[in-house]
């Protein structure tokens, strides 16, 4: 991202609240002198998804510390009474209690004239509401009170992902909503804490909603989300009708996304990517920051890294050529790099001298993209030779029920195949052979007692991990037990459905591949939200007397496959693996697939945005379905969910339930 660009939609709002509402909380004088801001992890991420460390600089922030460190202590933060501070936090009582300790007051060992303040005058912003009984506990520091000058709840809890995503990075988020363990009362702490901070979002953006909600009974998690956020916009804003639609589902919505394997850049990165490959993506990688660590070197990908925000949704067969093809002519083109090949007698000096200027940026330039050349190779070695090919084979036919062909699959030879797998003993992965258990059973209904006995004994006494196999929490018996509390939607299931009985356009989607022929519901549903064709009767209005002039029924259906529309270009990148190049069929065939659905298309969006939350967790392949919504439909969609999970996240949430 370059210096001047500014990301569109919710990242953009969220940077416009912090610019006018925390950074410019001091005087002008005081700025000018120069602000200390400290905050905790969670505000730290999010300066990082809007900021880079040059804009605090130009808002009179020259130095950002972490909360958790004392004040005035040896290893800890130094006290500053000649500058201002801005607390930026969330309000619980550990950050309070910090800020409590930076203001006590000095002991009578210290010198007369020694300035008891840690800062010249505090501005405190809690991002979390404030809860009275929590911040009451700063009314008796007495020299805080001398000193704060400005004290706000933002109600800025949620964590700006991509421009189009947020996150609200709740942990064990199947386990709190899904579990039959948790007691009523703690469900309804877990809706009433997303549902508020739902509505931060959407107050944010400045905007009020009409509430819609997936099908279900009033004891399902979206409907109970979907009445309190409509119940908190009455308190918080005084109406329960909106200038747009939010739509909440939740996770039982689409059970096969995230069993599959996703191949995309950003999904393969944080997804498949095996230790023993010399590339490691850190613990502490987080949805809006993935920390790679390669050759000893660690290095960060996020917003600020403009070659990974427009390459993580596509295809890796698209991106990594796109990526190469851009390097060679960086190196091509650059006058520093020529110049220094064919120095001599004619070269000017106005040339060396445009040359030693652009040297710095083409050089880091060119190790951005050496990096992602590397993590292109390791990814792609891994795909080949790690035995993805067979299992996203097995995966797509059953998760689409037809072949790579586009014949109908037949059902007999599903199960060969699937249970061929399963009895490998070569050149596969244990995970993979849990992940495609489950995914059959959610794709083709339910199997015997007998039959799931004979698949989990073909793990056992294989080095499977303890997670995988038994008859414990979290064994592969258990995993299967807790799909029946997802409430799995299957073909059978289909409850968003149009019931126009008109038939609709086929669609052309030119990237359609092999291995990634599978279209999420999210989809279908998102296409239907902002065309307003989305059925009463699938995503009925939290209030029953309010309907949204003309809707009617929507075409979208769960899961399905890319290529059911005629006319669609087909690309067989499965197959090229083998040993084949790429095929493609019909017009519109592109080597720059998903391209024009990324996020930064949102600056080009001209109709009205709506907004669509996902209970349980969203997948990669997800994110950038709702990606390629907003390219092709030209409008905002602001995406959000209580986390974003992968196969491994899903499957250890599924174990916990």
């Amino acid at each position: 991202m370059s210096s001047t660009a500014q990301p569109p939609g919710l990242m953009k709002a969220v940077r416009t609240r912090l610019e006018n509402e925390v950074f410019k909380a001091p005087s002008e004088t005081a700025r000018q002198i120069g602000c200390v801001l400290v905050c905790d992890e969670w505000s730290l991420s999010l300066l990082g998804t809007c900021f880079k460390v040059n804009d605090l600089t130009k808002h009179g922030i020259p130095l950002v510390e972490s909360l958790k460190l004392p004040c005035g202590a040896k290893g800890g933060r130094q006290s500053l009474p000649r500058y201002p501070v801005i607390y930026l936090c969330r309000c619980n009582r550990q950050n309070i209690d910090c800020i409590l300790n930076d203001w006590k007051t000095g002991t009578s060992e210290q010198p007369k004239d020694w300035d008891v303040r840690p800062y010249a005058e505090a501005h405190v912003f809690f991002t979390s509401h404030a809860e009275k009984g929590l911040t009451g506990l700063l009314l008796p520091a007495k020299l805080l009170a001398q000193h704060l000058k400005t004290f706000k709840d933002l109600r800025m809890d949620f964590l700006p992902v991509e421009p189009h995503l947020y996150s609200l990075e709740v942990e064990k988020d199947l386990h709190s909503f899904f579990s039959k363990q948790r007691s009523p009362a703690e469900v309804e702490a877990s809706v009433n804490n997303v549902a508020d901070r739902i509505l931060d979002v959407i107050q944010t953006m400045g905007d009020t909603v009409t509430v819609r909600h997936q099908k279900g009974g009033k004891c399902t998690i979206a409907y109970q989300v979907a009445k309190r956020v409509t119940q908190l916009q009455s308190e918080r804003m005084g109406t329960n009708k909106g200038n747009t639609t939010l739509l909440i589902l939740d996770r039982s919505l689409d059970c096969m996304a995230p069993l599959l394997h996703e191949l995309t850049y950003q999904a393969m990165l944080l997804d498949i990517l095996p230790k023993q490959s010399g590339v490691e993506v850190s613990p502490d990688t987080t949805p809006a920051r993935a920390r790679v660590i390669t050759e000893g070197k660690n290095y960060t990908l996020d917003e600020q890294d403009e070659l990974w925000c427009r390459t993580r949704h596509q295809h890796i067969a698209d991106s990594g050529p796109i990526v190469s093809k851009e390097f060679s002519d960086i190196v091509s083109n650059s006058k520093a790099l020529n110049l220094r090949n064919n120095y001599g007698s004619q070269t000017s000096s106005e040339d060396m001298a445009e040359a030693v200027k652009d040297m710095p940026f083409i050089q880091a330039k060119i190790k951005n993209y050496q990096l992602h050349i590397n993590l292109h190779d390791v990814l792609m070695k891994q795909l080949k030779e790690g035995g993805l090919d067979a299992v996203c084979d097995i995966e797509q036919n059953l998760a689409t029920k037809e072949t790579a062909e586009g014949m109908k699959a037949d059902k007999d030879d599903l199960k060969k195949q699937f249970e061929a797998y399963l009895e490998m003993s070569s050149n596969t992965s244990h995970v993979n052979k849990v992940r495609l258990m489950l995914l059959y059973i959610v794709s083709q209904g339910p199997v015997s007692k007998d039959r799931q006995a004979k698949w989990i004994g073909s793990l056992a006494g294989k080095g499977t991990p303890s997670w995988q196999t038994g008859t414990g929490a979290g064994s592969a018996t258990q995993l299967i037990n807790n799909l029946s509390l997802l409430d799995v939607v299957t073909e059978k299931k289909k409850w968003y459905q149009s019931k126009s009985k008109e038939k609709k356009k086929a669609r052309v989607d030119p990237q359609s591949y092999d291995w990634s022929r599978y279209v999420p519901g999210l989809k279908s549903i998102a296409e239907a939200v902002v065309s307003n064709d989305l059925s009463e009767a699938g995503c009925p209005h939290t209030i029953s007397d309010e309907h949204v002039s003309g809707s009617a029924s929507t075409s979208a259906s769960a899961g399905r496959s890319a290529r059911k529309s005629e006319g669609v270009t087909h690309r067989s990148w499965g197959a090229s693996l083998r040993g084949s190049d790429a095929k493609t069929s019909g017009p519109g065939s592109s080597t720059t697939a998903y391209s024009d659905a990324l996020p930064w298309s949102l600056q080009k969006a001209t109709k009205g945005r709506v907004y669509i939350f996902m209970i349980g967790g969203t997948t990669y392949n997800e994110t950038r379905s709702i990606a390629e919504v907003i390219s092709e439909k030209e409008t905002e969609i602001v995406f959000g969910s209580t986390s974003v999970i992968n196969s491994d996240k899903f499957i250890r949430g599924l174990s916990d339930l």
